[in-house]
């Protein structure tokens, strides 16, 4: 980073610009901090590994889908997944596995 009196002076010399030239450096500016973030180092999905794993603990997973599939009242998947996307989606009750 700039040293502060760098720093100051470059606002203070920006302050002076045209309002145009403020709105076409704050332009360039955005541009250098969008190509510098996609330098960044690529993330993999396997990081997500694991995480969350302790909300799970303790559930057998058999018995939460089949729990799950008796929540739907004899509605078919699609059904469910239509009610999903139509915001009538009713969440599971977690504490009934505790």
């Amino acid at each position: 980073m700039a040293a502060p009196t760098e720093y100051y002076d470059l606002l203070e010399r920006v302050a002076r610009l045209p309002q145009q030239e403020k709105v076409d450096l704050l332009a360039e500016l955005a541009s250098l901090v969008r190509d510098d973030s996609r330098k960044g180092k690529k993330r993999s999905i396997t990081e997500l590994r694991g995480l969350g794993k302790e909300i799970w603990a303790g559930i057998d997973a058999q018995e939460y889908v089949n729990r799950e599939r008796d929540s739907w009242d004899g509605q078919t998947a699609c059904e469910v997944r239509m009610n999903i996307t139509e915001g009538i989606f009713r969440a599971p009750r977690y504490d009934s596995f505790s």
